[in-house]
């Protein structure tokens, strides 16, 4: 008499696009340097290994690097904070001058600076929390003119949130083709009824409109 034999199939595994893996990681691990490199050069300074002039320098570069990488991570992380809490919290000195602060303070180099007589001249640089906020306005209506939206009363609060949050960083001129293009939107649903639907070739050109703007939101962050 034949015994029944039970079959045993093996596990379904999801399949994994190794090349987006690689990207993320490899974008993951540039971030991961920079706040790396920024608590070694925090303790030098602290320990006087390092003159004010240069610690200023070269801090200020890797804040630069470290905020132009934001956007990039935004898919991973759209909070620094969060990367810090899985692969850095150790790195409290780095967390303090990348996020907390965000900036390296003028009295470093200027020790008569007097933050309660600010010079008018200087421009405060936007914060981590802004930049991640801005990040986080362009990809969301970039998602949602993707999935379909395309009435007025939708679609204006979040283009008003980006328009807002742009304004808010002094530092990019008002003249700067990303500020130009998004309030001219803005201006356009203004005039136009809550009721109202965006048409086929509105809503092609918004979406290549807020696509570019993103770019050279990317490219101002570098040349800060």
């Amino acid at each position: 008499q034949k015994q029944n034999m039970q079959i045993f199939y093996p596990p379904q595994f999801q399949a994994i696009n190794l090349s987006q893996e690689r990207q993320k990681y490899d974008k993951l691990s540039d971030l991961y340097s920079i706040i790396l490199m920024v608590e070694h050069l925090e303790k030098m300074w602290i320990k006087q290994g390092i003159d004010d002039d240069k610690y200023y320098e070269k801090c200020n570069n890797l804040i630069i690097k470290f905020k132009s990488l934001l956007p990039v991570i935004q898919p991973y992380y759209s909070n620094p904070i969060e990367f810090f809490n899985d692969y850095c919290p150790e790195l409290t000195s780095a967390k303090y001058r990348l996020i907390d602060q965000g900036h390296v303070p003028n009295e470093v180099i200027n020790p008569h600076y007097n933050p309660n007589k600010p010079n008018d001249n200087i421009i405060p640089q936007p914060s981590i929390a802004l930049i991640a906020e801005t990040t986080q306005y362009f990809i969301t209506i970039i998602d949602a003119l993707e999935l379909g939206l395309c009435d007025v009363d939708e679609i204006y609060p979040e283009l008003k949130r980006l328009c807002d949050s742009l304004q808010s960083i002094k530092t990019m001129k008002d003249s700067n083709e990303c500020k130009v293009k998004m309030n001219q939107w803005l201006q356009k649903l203004q005039t136009m009824k809550a009721s109202d639907k965006l048409n086929k070739e509105q809503i092609k050109q918004i979406k290549f409109d807020i696509s570019n703007a993103y770019q050279q939101f990317h490219s101002f962050l570098k040349q800060k």
